[in-house]
C-alpha cells in the first residue's frame, strides 16, 4: 500500500512486513524478504492494468492473484508463459474495506 496508516492497521492486526511501494521497491523488498522466492499470493485491489501486472510479476510460479477490483480488461495470457491461478471478487465497495 502507499497509505502509512493502512500499513500500521495491518501490522497491528498480524502482518508480519508491510511495504510502502512510493517509498520501497516493492519487487527488491519481496524478493529481499523471500530469499529470492516471491510470494504465494498477491491480493490486488486497485484495478489498474499497471498494479495487476505488477501483482503478476510478484506471484510465485503456480502462485495465486487474487484480483478484487478492476476498471479494465486484461489477458495476461497474452504476456505470461507460466501458471497462475487467478481468483476473481466482484460487487465490492469501499465500505466493504473499512479500516
Amino acid at each position: 500500500d502507499i497509505n502509512d496508516l493502512k500499513l500500521e492497521k495491518a501490522k497491528a492486526l498480524g502482518a508480519n512486513y508491510t511495504i510502502n511501494s512510493q517509498k520501497e521497491d516493492l519487487e527488491k523488498k519481496i524478493f529481499h524478504l523471500t530469499n529470492g522466492q516471491s510470494v504465494n499470493v498477491v491480493i490486488e485491489a486497485v484495478g489498474l492494468s499497471e498494479t495487476f501486472k505488477k501483482a503478476i510479476d510478484l506471484v510465485c510460479f503456480a502462485g495465486r492473484v487474487v484480483y478484487i477490483c478492476f476498471q479494465f480488461i486484461y489477458n495476461p495470457s497474452q504476456n505470461y508463459a507460466f501458471f497462475c491461478q487467478f481468483l476473481y471478487y466482484f460487487k465490492l465497495n469501499g465500505n466493504d474495506f473499512i479500516i
